[in-house]
């Protein structure tokens, strides 16, 4: 199935779902859709960006993975005619300054690609965001930053596999030492 990129940012971008749309052999997932599943649902995936167009009018970035590792990232998706869809409460608060940060130099370089690992990097070093939030144990005051605090927001019972929480709380346990 041939869709045009407009129409996959338009699927993307609905509320309450996490779209993957099938592209042969891959899955790919764009925008809003991108954001759920690095940020949010915290899959180490690399994320491409891109400006495309005539006056470059589509600004876009997406990750993708094997379709044949779709059950292997996913227990409850279900199957479209375009490809697959997870429903969830997903708090996209931050989105639009994650997506923004992708295009800061667009005249520069157009088309570039950051690992979830170098955008953690970015967020933990405040250089994206400025809003951590600190809690304090032991006296000592421990800083979330907005992943951190996004994955704290949006985590639902069943819908994180134990990889996940794993390295959420090895990354909580980091920042005690």
């Amino acid at each position: 199935m041939n869709i045009k990129i407009n129409d996959k940012l338009e699927i993307s971008q609905r509320q309450g779902f996490l779209s993957l749309i099938d592209e042969g052999s891959f899955l790919r997932i764009y925008n809003q859709s991108a954001f759920i599943i690095t940020q949010i649902l915290q899959h180490n995936f690399k994320i491409s960006a891109h400006t495309i167009g005539k006056f470059q009018q589509y600004h876009f970035v997406y990750c993708a993975f094997p379709k044949r590792n779709l059950h292997f990232h996913f227990e409850n998706i279900r199957k479209t005619a375009w490809g697959y869809e997870l429903t969830g409460e997903y708090d996209l608060v931050d989105y639009d300054n994650w997506f923004k940060q992708f295009f800061v130099h667009t005249h520069k370089n157009l088309n570039r690609n950051i690992t979830a690992q170098q955008l953690d990097s970015h967020l933990t070093s405040g250089h994206l965001f400025s809003n951590e939030r600190s809690v304090e144990i032991e006296g000592k005051p421990i800083y979330l930053n907005p992943k951190q605090i996004m994955f704290l927001r949006n985590w639902q019972r069943g819908y994180n596999n134990n990889i996940v929480i794993e390295n959420f709380i090895e990354s909580l346990q980091r920042k005690l030492r």
